[in-house]
This record gives C-alpha cells, sequence and structure tokens, in this order.
C-alpha cells in the first residue's frame, strides 16, 4: 500500500551544510497539491481579512467624519438660531421705527396738502392662492426665507419712507410754507366789508399787521416776476414758486429785488409800508395757484412765524 501511495511522488533532495550526504525525501504528488490549496486558501483568508480591515478602517474613518461635521452642523445651527433670533429683533426695531415713520407722514399736513403719484397706492396680482396651500406653507417655510421676506419689505417701506420725506423737503423749498412777517392776522381770506367803503367784498388774500419797516422773508424759494408800483396794491411783490404758484406782498415801504431775481427761502425781499389803498402799515400776503387766489392760511403752519 505504501508502495502504491508513493509511486506517483516527487522526491525532494536535501542537501546537509555540515556533511556531504543528500537525503531524499519522497513526497506524494496529492501532497503537493493538498499543500497548494491550503497556501492558496491562507492566502485568500489573508486577503480576506485584509480587505475587511481596510474597509472598517475606512468606515471608522468616515464615521468620524461624520461626527465631526455633526459637531460642526450643530454648532453652525446654533450659531444661527442666535443670528436669525438677533436679527428678528433688529428687524422688529426697524418695523417700529417704519411705524413710526409712516404714522408721522399720516398726520402730516405738507403730504396731505398734495395728491401722491398714481402709482405709489397700487398693488400687483397674487393670483388664485388656495387658504390650504396657505395653511401648508406655514410648516415648510424656512425661517431664513421669511426673514429675507421681512427685511425686503421693511427696506420698501423705509425706502417709501425717504421718497415722501425728499418729495416734502422738495415741496417745503418751493412751497409757501413759512410766514413772511411775524404778527396777528387782521383781515383773514374771503368775504368781508370794504374798509373804505363798508361794502361787501371779497378778500383775495390776508392783512398781516406789523409795524412798518418789518423786513418782509420769502416763504419759499422762487424767482421774482413783478416788482413795482401797481394800483391798490401799492408797492408790489409777486413771486414764481413754480407748478403755478405765485406769491404777492403787498403795500411795501420798500422793494430790495427786482424782476428775474432768483430768491431763497427766508431771503430778505423787502419791508412793510403803507403805500396803496390801505388804512395804516401791514403786510398784504396773498397765494395764487394758476393765478388762481387761494387761502394762504392752507399753507401757512401754526404759529410757525406768527406770535
Amino acid at each position: 500500500m505504501l508502495r502504491r501511495l508513493f509511486r506517483n511522488s516527487c522526491t525532494i533532495v536535501v542537501v546537509s551544510d555540515t556533511s556531504s550526504g543528500l537525503y531524499k525525501l519522497p513526497v506524494p504528488r496529492w501532497a503537493l497539491g493538498a499543500s497548494a490549496a491550503l497556501g492558496f486558501a491562507v492566502f485568500l483568508a489573508v486577503c480576506g481579512l485584509g480587505f475587511n480591515y481596510a474597509r472598517m478602517a475606512l468606515l471608522m474613518g468616515d464615521h468620524e467624519q461624520l461626527l465631526a461635521e455633526n459637531t460642526a452642523l450643530k454648532v453652525e445651527n446654533r450659531n444661527y438660531q442666535v443670528t436669525t433670533r438677533q436679527l428678528d429683533a433688529r428687524l422688529g426695531a426697524l418695523e417700529v421705527v417704519s411705524g413710526e415713520i409712516q404714522e408721522m407722514f399720516q398726520g402730516d399736513v405738507w403730504i396731505q396738502r398734495f395728491e401722491l403719484d398714481e402709482d405709489l397706492g397700487v398693488g400687483g396680482s397674487i393670483g388664485n392662492v388656495g387658504t390650504d396651500s396657505m395653511i401648508a406653507s406655514l410648516n415648510t417655510r424656512d425661517n431664513l426665507d421669511l426673514t429675507r421676506i421681512r427685511a425686503l419689505e421693511i427696506e420698501t417701506q423705509l425706502q417709501f419712507a425717504e421718497d415722501l420725506a425728499l418729495r416734502r423737503n422738495g415741496m417745503l423749498m418751493v412751497t409757501p410754507s413759512a410766514w413772511p412777517v411775524s404778527g396777528p392776522v387782521r383781515s383773514g381770506y374771503g368775504r368781508r366789508r370794504d374798509p373804505f367803503t363798508g361794502e361787501p367784498e371779497f378778500h383775495q388774500g390776508i392783512d398781516i399787521a406789523v409795524l412798518y419797516g418789518s423786513a418782509i422773508r420769502a416763504p419759499a424759494s422762487g424767482r421774482v416776476v413783478f416788482a413795482g408800483r401797481q394800483s391798490a396794491y401799492g408797492n408790489l411783490i409777486v413771486l414764481d414758486h413754480g407748478d403755478g404758484v405765485t406769491t404777492r406782498y403787498g403795500h411795501l415801504s420798500r422793494m430790495e429785488v427786482r424782476v428775474g431775481d432768483p430768491v431763497s427761502q427766508d431771503a430778505l425781499i423787502g419791508y412793510v409800508g403803507n403805500t396803496g389803498r390801505s388804512t395804516g402799515p401791514h403786510l398784504h400776503y396773498e397765494v395764487r395757484v394758476d393765478d388762481r387766489s387761494v387761502n394762504p392760511s392752507r399753507y401757512l403752519p401754526a404759529n410757525s412765524r406768527r406770535p
């Protein structure tokens, strides 16, 4: 039986370093095949273990990276929440300021006296949005988007307020919005009895009683279009303020401007007198729009330069 097993075998020759003898070791072929198979199996096992180790190492690295990113996201989210709260607080304060500015303009007589542009009070189409969609959007809309929308709305409101302020300042510069002299009104605008004849008449302006020689100042910027003698007015100055608005100053004792002179608001234009059809020193003051007289009190602020 041993002879049959070793019949198909290989001989391994072993040479000794200490002697000159040779040793022959017969090895069956099946043993060589089994050894090769075992070695290949061991090789595969080692490769598998190495692959699994590398894969676990990568997974551990990814896990640590995910942990680090998660921590960074938590910190970023916390910072975002703090920043959002701070931004909301600032936006809230701006909304309060914007509301106060709007209230100021709502009570401003100068804005109310002029019609706003037609395109300032219109809105765009919002489409046909269902109520269910609106309710659902409350749960899906991002806080940052809401904050951005609030910021845009406040920016629009403040821009509108700025436009109104510029409009108001522009109007004040060319609108007779100040008293030309300081003094009580002795005769108002409208129907009255003529001081000379006692007959009913319509008074085109107001008579402000002041001392002879009191300085008269332009209530708004403009240009002199008339400066001279004009029958019942006596010495008369007419200022053109633009947009069809003119003012007249009658019964002057002396004029300090000439036709064509530009005048700025509060500039000296003349002195109170008693010329023309007058019963005593005073200033006859008229405001005209498109050359039709209007009540000057409509433009004069209360208690501005009037005692």
